[in-house]
């Protein structure tokens, strides 16, 4: 038969046979749909079913558990119980991992632990391999833990008790010692004496290996339950015997229960007794058999004994550590490096110079990327201990190290804890802290080539979210020139949380800047590339960087150069920039101030309402979402760095830091960037005011932008679209840029609600502050003739009568001038708004 002859069927048939199940294969494991989710599970759970299958049901148990409580319990453990037995053993290491989780899920009732205990006893007494037995085994240590007493005492202890027994086996008898150990915290010292403590005593000796280092590892929570009177007599004892055995893994086991009960114990027993059994170990031997113990412990070991030895005492550890540092063994010098922070604990900040940094700077050269990591890891907690005085002093070659180390394991913990190392640098006089940092920025610089090689991502996460923090310690013109163009390039390649981290860091470094050009020179670059870029994806870029921009900065710096671009992304061409631009309007409204925002106000509830009228449906939904959302939306309005996420939000208060942050960027400027900035005002105010003088009066083609009550829910758009048409213009509602009427078109086909404001005349920007843009342009400007026209970023919208009705701004003014009203929606209300005189802006006393 042709390929092309199949029909559906045939085609599942074909699928069936190219996937190697049979007919009967494929009807035994088809599933009911119409089954609920217990009984669906309890399917799963069958012998019969496939062991993926089983897998899937046993990794839902927490939350079946979570969802249907006692009826779980009554439809599962019967069948469980009786069916487990019959697994195979990776379903039932499975089983007993779904167990363990459950049981370590402190969400569920704490009866649900005790459903478990019949199951897990079951498992725990049968005859497993070893990976099932340690699972269950781990299993019901963990359920041990939230028993009640008298069924420890009633159950569990005499099981472990009769599982001690010699004649039982090597495993059984493992298993008796953990359950020592896990019952042990929860009884009395008289009961564990009683019942069980000379059993434990006896599992020490156990002629098996695996049973004498379970026990070992069991005797500091015995000991911390009988007390130290029968620690030292019976305890002890064994220990010490233990730390003689033949067995490298005894020895191991037993140093590291002696480092765990120190600081139970008195001073005198660690002076005394603990010590002449650590001394043949300091300096260690290449062929030393505890030579992976006493590396792993040495620093909680120090840190345990270093008030209680004399300074020649504690040399030999030091010296034993030194020894290790160097060993021939990767696996030895990393033990080594992950204890440094607890050597220089032991020791102190004032000898780190002497005892610690060359060893610090030997792990960070390392030849091993893996030592070298955990350099990495531990850097900033070594750098807290030291203060920031010494860490200027001695940890600045190793951090030049770790940033230019070309290992991704190496770079991945240094760039995430990279946000706060920078800060352990800021000490001294400014001039020492400039050199420390200029210092730092090639290293950085080059830590973010590594991390682009390959679009490690997650690498760059980690080093914008450092960026955040930089302003606090490199100059705006270091920022400008060398961290600005790495925020743009991922705004444009990253991938997308890079983008929208990037969006965060560029954000800030504009908030930041001391600079009144570069802040100017930023911003129109921003608008230039993606708000009008010819991109949708650039445009949704510039949308989130609004969001971030509203949450960093003063509600007049975002109004200066970005609102009016914000805005006009709501008249987008592309659907999806449109339902972006949704989400940004309760931003934009709380940076809204009245009287002076006026126009602007109008302007969004008119262009929110053509969104709620959207012809793309998903875009209508998105609007009203946003509308329904509005009045819960306060919060969200101001950065978490300002306010609780829990304490209530008032107007004033968003008014009062948005002054605040107002003044803080003012302030940031010196008295010549002052000047500068005025002068750019001064220039802008200029050019705009030239724009309104050649704009011809257009009032009397102005046509109401809402219906009257009576016409509400009729066709509104019947009439306007007439106006328009008898004036030869079709209008975008407040739009500050110009499009081809072909892509105005493509956007506004089938639309329901349409504009009715008139095309304003283009104005000539001055260089910089102009874009290309090929869209979003109004078919009645002299611009719509020429598409990808030059317009300015910062025009307003409306009649000549508002226009007129604009006055200059003072010389404090920031980049954006005043933004001219709409066109109203009826005679009176125009009268009434049209009376008033829109405020200027705040100015500055003339000493800056």
């Amino acid at each position: 038969m042709d390929r092309q002859d199949l029909d559906l069927d045939d085609a599942i048939k074909e699928n069936r046979r190219d996937a190697g199940r049979s007919g009967e294969e494929i009807e035994r494991f088809t599933v009911d749909e119409n089954l609920t989710e217990l009984e669906r599970i309890t399917l799963f759970l069958s012998p019969g079913a496939h062991q993926l299958q089983q897998c899937c049901a046993l990794e839902r148990l927490p939350k079946i558990f979570q969802e249907y409580k006692g009826s779980a319990n009554r439809a599962l453990f019967p069948a469980l119980t009786a069916w487990i037995e019959s697994y195979s053993p990776q379903s039932q290491v499975a089983a007993g991992e779904a167990f363990v989780a459950t049981t370590e899920d402190t969400s569920l009732p704490i009866e649900v632990r005790q459903w478990l205990l019949p199951t897990v006893l079951y498992m725990v007494n049968s005859n497993r391999n070893l990976e099932v037995a340690r699972i269950w085994l781990k299993s019901l240590c963990a359920i041990i833990q939230t028993l009640p007493r008298q069924v420890i005492l009633d159950d569990l202890m005499p099981l472990a008790v009769s599982k001690g027994e010699s004649q039982q086996s090597a495993q059984s008898r493992t298993d008796a010692c953990a359950i020592f150990g896990a019952i042990a915290p929860l009884l009395k010292a008289e009961e564990i004496g009683k019942n069980f403590l000379l059993k434990a005593m006896g599992l020490c000796q156990d002629t098996d290996l695996e049973v004498r280092v379970c026990m070992c590892e069991q005797l500091n929570k015995i000991a911390r339950a009988v007390g130290v009177d029968t620690t030292k007599e019976k305890i002890l004892p064994e220990l010490y015997e233990l730390l003689k055995d033949e067995e490298l893994a005894v020895q191991n086991a037993a140093l590291e229960t002696l480092v765990q009960m120190l600081d139970y114990l008195p001073a005198e027993i660690r002076q005394t007794k603990i010590m002449p059994y650590l001394r043949p170990f300091c300096p260690p031997e290449e062929t030393d058999v505890v030579l992976i113990a006493l590396p792993r412990v040495i620093g909680e070991l120090m840190c345990k004994l270093v008030y209680d030895l004399s300074d020649d005492d504690f040399q030999p550890l030091m010296e034993a550590y030194k020894s290790y540092a160097r060993h021939s063994s990767e696996e030895v010098r990393k033990l080594c490096a992950s204890n440094v922070p607890a050597v220089l604990k032991a020791i102190g900040s004032r000898k780190y110079a002497l005892g610690l940094h060359v060893l610090y700077l030997q792990f960070v050269q390392d030849h091993s990327p893996s030592v070298r990591a955990i350099c990495a890891a531990a850097f900033n907690e070594i750098a807290k201990m030291l203060g920031k005085k010494r860490t200027s002093s001695y940890l600045k070659e190793p951090l030049v190290m770790l940033l230019e180390d070309d290992s991704r394991d190496v770079q991945k913990p240094i760039l995430e804890g990279l946000h706060l190392t920078l800060g352990h640098f800021n000490v001294g006089t400014a001039q020492q802290k400039a050199g420390v940092y200029e210092a730092l920025l090639p290293s950085i610089l080059q830590a973010e080539k590594s991390a682009s090689i390959g679009r490690q991502w997650r690498l760059q996460l980690c080093l914008l979210r450092a960026f955040a923090e930089m302003p606090n310690y490199f100059t705006s013109d270091q920022i400008y020139d060398s961290l600005v163009p790495i925020c743009f390039n991922y705004m444009t390649d990253g991938v997308m949380p890079v983008r929208a981290a990037a969006t965060m860091a560029l954000a800030i470094f504009i908030r930041n800047n001391r600079k009144a050009y570069q802040r100017y020179d930023l911003s129109t670059r921003v608008v230039r590339d993606y708000a009008n870029g010819r991109s949708y994806w650039l445009r949704m870029v510039f949308i989130e960087f609004c969001e971030n921009m509203l949450k960093v900065s003063s509600s007049r710096m975002f109004k200066d150069v970005f609102l009016d671009p914000a805005i006009s992304t709501l008249q987008d061409p592309v659907p999806s920039v449109r339902m972006r631009a949704c989400l940004l309007l309760p931003h934009i409204k709380h940076a809204i101030k009245l009287p002076e925002d006026v126009g602007v106000l109008e302007k969004i509830n008119h262009l929110t309402t053509q969104r709620l009228n959207d012809n793309v449906k998903e875009v209508a939904a998105a609007a009203q979402r946003v509308a329904d959302g509005f009045k819960h939306s306060l919060r969200s309005a101001i950065n978490d760095r300002d306010l609780a996420s829990d304490q209530a939000v008032s107007q004033e208060e968003i008014e009062k830091i948005d002054k605040q942050r107002e003044e803080e960027e003012w302030n940031m400027l010196s008295k010549e960037e002052q000047e500068e900035k005025k002068k750019i005002d001064d220039m802008l105010q200029r050019l705009k005011l030239e724009g309104w003088s050649k704009k011809p009066n257009t009032a009397n083609s102005v046509q109401p932008l809402f219906p009257s009550q009576q016409d509400s829910g009729r066709r509104s758009t019947v009439a306007v679209g007439r106006s328009n048409s008898i004036n030869g213009s079709r209008g975008s509602i407040g739009s500050t840029m110009t499009s081809p009427p072909s892509r105005l078109a493509s956007a506004d086909t089938g639309r329901k609600i349409s504009s009715s404001s008139p095309g304003l005349p283009s104005q000539t920007p001055p260089s910089g502050l102009s874009a290309k843009r090929g869209s979003m342009q109004a078919a009645g400007s002299p611009a719509a003739s020429k598409p990808g026209g030059r317009i300015s970023l910062t025009s307003g919208t409306g009649g000549g009568a508002a226009g007129a009705s604009a006055r200059p701004a003072s010389p404090a003014i920031s980049l954006r001038p005043q933004t001219p009203s709409i066109p109203a929606p009826t005679d009176d209300f125009a009268s009434r708004k049209n009376s008033k005189t829109l405020p200027g802006r705040r100015t500055t006393s003339s000493n800056g």
